[in-house]
């Protein structure tokens, strides 16, 4: 049972990749093809992922490691279950509620505390701060910045590190996220940057300043208006 509940919880953390990035891909296609896509597609979408069965299956999880007193296991298996929620539910909407945007950055933040091993060469620095006041956003506009920098930016030999700094005040979100350049990782910004840029272009024209640069460390620059 000791190898089971870590193999499922890997099996469960490459789903959760996977479906994040299948759900952005059909946020951008139902931007851009709005008139095509019917509540029928997504039924058909959220029955081919069967989410019933796959938080069942989380939930069995987090009981078997919660009496096994794999504290860590279980601590991954709800921070995954959260993810997977947002993704399923509020990531279909056009727009959801900033404060979930942000809870779903820094429970995504968690994992990737949970799943990193603690070494001295690795330095994850995070910072989010809200005001509170009401304000919309569109979903997973934020998480291919900061995937991106676990991607390109963490080694388990090299130095290296991740800042990420959000702040949303007076409905103006400011997101800075910085990695370091590994020689070995040098990217063009990935495809799901390229991604994001159009999102930007098209549901907030004139309401938004991306600035990216690479120069030993890669930084991500966001001014959002999001009122």
């Amino acid at each position: 049972m000791q190898f089971i509940v870590p193999f499922l919880l890997l099996l469960a953390y490459s789903f959760f990749y996977a479906l994040v990035r299948y759900a952005f891909n059909q946020k951008l296609r139902q931007v851009e093809t709005s008139s095509q896509h019917t509540q029928a597609e997504l039924d058909a979408l959220k029955a081919q992922l069967n989410p019933h069965f796959f938080f069942n299956t989380l939930n069995n999880l987090y009981g078997t490691a919660l009496q096994e007193k794999a504290e860590k296991t279980a601590q991954s298996v709800a921070q995954l279950s959260g993810i997977m929620r947002y993704v399923l539910t509020e990531a279909q909407q056009n727009f959801t509620d900033v404060s979930h945007e942000l809870r779903f950055l820094e429970e995504y933040l968690q994992l990737q505390r949970i799943r990193l091993p603690d070494r001295a060469n690795m330095s994850l620095q995070t910072d989010i701060m809200y005001d509170g006041q009401p304000a919309s956003i569109a979903p997973l506009l934020l998480i291919p910045f900061v995937e991106n920098a676990f991607k390109y930016g963490i080694s388990l030999e090299q130095n290296c590190f991740v800042r990420l700094r959000a702040e949303v005040k007076g409905r103006k979100l400011d997101l800075l996220v910085e990695n370091q350049l590994l020689p070995e990782r040098q990217t063009d910004h990935g495809a799901g940057i390229a991604h994001v840029r159009k999102r930007l272009e098209l549901l907030y024209p004139r309401r938004h300043q991306l600035q990216i640069s690479q120069n030993g460390t890669f930084t991500v620059s966001l001014h959002l208006d999001l009122s």
